[in-house]
């Protein structure tokens, strides 16, 4: 998915779904949550080319991050379910 991409999602608790995109060292990743049913039941995560978890900045319904790296990212939403809390 190419980043200024909006996009729907519908997932449900217990699973997720996951983007890709190709990301430029110095750019600015972020997403703004339009409208969900619950979305303090929501755990979003984002990796680097090499796996690891990139912090989130942010509040309300916008996060963001700088990518610090060039090379193909992964976007993580995920319902949690009542047994994860």
């Amino acid at each position: 998915m190419p980043l200024s991409t909006s996009t729907s999602v519908n997932y449900s608790e217990g699973r997720h779904v996951a983007y890709r995109f190709t990301g430029t060292a110095g750019e600015t990743f972020n997403f703004d949550i339009q409208s969900a049913s619950n979305p303090f039941r929501t755990q979003y995560t984002l990796r680097d080319p090499a796996g690891n978890e990139v912090a989130l900045s942010g509040s309300g319904n916008t996060r963001f991050a700088k990518l610090l790296t060039t090379g193909e990212y992964t976007f993580f939403i995920r319902g949690i379910s009542v047994g994860d809390v």
